[in-house]
């Protein structure tokens, strides 16, 4: 497997990989928040929010098998490896956070018990050049309901924190996402395409 990436502007060269056999299997968009805006956290109806721990790795990759759409995993499979968290790593992580000042917070997001979206913010304590991110994995059908709630989570645990920029990446087919960050002052900054060769 060959798999490679390119912005969308960048046509001439989507068009030369394209040519060679290329399949585009997956889009991208990051999106920039520059001014913080007050919001109070809006929680969902009918569904339990809970801090997530971090050596809850299985419930995370079992999440994302099911999250990430099967023509992406085609070229990009979910891989358990990705989400195991060793005893060493569960002892590195927190020294690794105050080394570099950030709070790591992870919710869980239950519907009648069962898992049905995570939200990640990774949040800088001290004022710096790098920013705030925010990711989120929500399985299809949840994700109208849950994406203004985890999003507003976020943005209200981020009122104690320094103001810098936030970011996220967020797959370019979740329309209705993208749109929900825009309408709390998110701004896209960059789509990029990936591809993939099945090599015989």
């Amino acid at each position: 497997m060959c798999l490679l990436e390119v912005r969308a502007e960048n046509i001439p060269a989507y068009t030369l990989y394209h040519s060679q056999g290329f399949d585009h299997y997956d889009s991208t968009t990051v999106m920039k928040l520059e001014d913080l805006p007050a919001v109070r956290f809006l929680p969902a109806d009918g569904y339990a929010v809970r801090s997530m721990r971090f050596r809850e790795w299985r419930p995370r990759y079992e999440l994302a098998r099911l999250e990430v759409p099967q023509e992406v995993q085609a070229f990009a499979p979910v891989s358990e490896e990705d989400f195991h968290v060793s005893a060493l790593e569960q002892l590195i992580q927190p020294v690794f956070q105050i080394a570099q000042q950030i709070d790591a917070h992870r919710w869980a997001f239950e519907k009648d018990g069962q898992l049905v979206g995570i939200l990640y913010l990774s949040a800088r304590r001290a004022k710096a050049k790098v920013f705030h991110s925010i990711t989120m994995r929500i399985l299809p059908q949840h994700r109208p309901i849950l994406a203004e709630p985890m999003l507003t989570l976020a943005l209200h645990t981020l009122q104690s924190y320094p103001r810098q920029a936030t970011r996220t990446q967020i797959r370019t087919s979740y329309a209705d996402q993208i749109e929900t960050f825009k309408r709390h002052g998110f701004v896209e900054i960059e789509v990029t395409h990936r591809l993939g060769l099945h090599i015989e």
